[in-house]
């Protein structure tokens, strides 16, 4: 399985908790905690990205997405020296591949919301698809190799609905 152990990060949540967002926010203290202990630590700097984009990820899908822009753009930034030591490993690339897909869902958000200008939320839907489109690659790869079943296969068919989801918005936006 390619997600790493999330139970070590404080993201495991009791069934009847009902709160991902406060087990994340727990998950975002210890991992940040470990990661600033540590700054060349790139396996904790890996660890508080994978947090970040879990929560943040979390946020934009409730459209919360001051603090998920911030959050997954912090797990980008994070990501960057883990990336550029071994842009191969596929652990690492189901993070930056999960990163994308959480900026997709905070531009998304921001795209559907009506108080942002019109030319701004096309621009959102675009920089959506886009980061759907990066994080689908990566998904259906590992799928059609066969390194993913069940839930993880699923996950390029999931993020396939949400790139036709921003074709769709990009398509019927109100016209000037």
């Amino acid at each position: 399985m390619i997600q790493a152990d999330d139970r070590r990060l404080g993201l495991a949540l009791d069934p009847n908790q009902g709160d991902r967002r406060r087990g994340d926010r727990r998950g975002l203290d210890g991992a940040e905690k470990l990661a600033h202990a540590d700054p060349a630590n790139l396996q904790a700097q890996s660890d508080f990205a994978l947090v970040c984009t879990s929560l943040g990820t979390t946020l934009a899908q409730d459209s919360d997405t001051e603090e998920a822009f911030r959050l997954l753009n912090r797990a980008a930034k994070l990501l960057e020296p883990v990336v550029a030591r071994d842009s191969t490993n596929v652990g690492t690339r189901s993070r930056v591949a999960s990163c994308n897909i959480g900026l997709g869902y905070a531009h998304a958000a921001r795209g559907a919301n009506p108080a942002v200008a019109r030319d701004a939320r096309l621009g959102h839907w675009r920089e959506a698809k886009a980061r759907f489109q990066a994080g689908h690659a990566f998904w259906a790869e590992m799928r059609d190799s066969g390194a993913t079943t069940g839930e993880e296969a699923a996950k390029s068919d999931v993020i396939a609905r949400e790139i036709a989801k921003c074709d769709g918005r990009a398509r019927r936006a109100p016209q000037p």
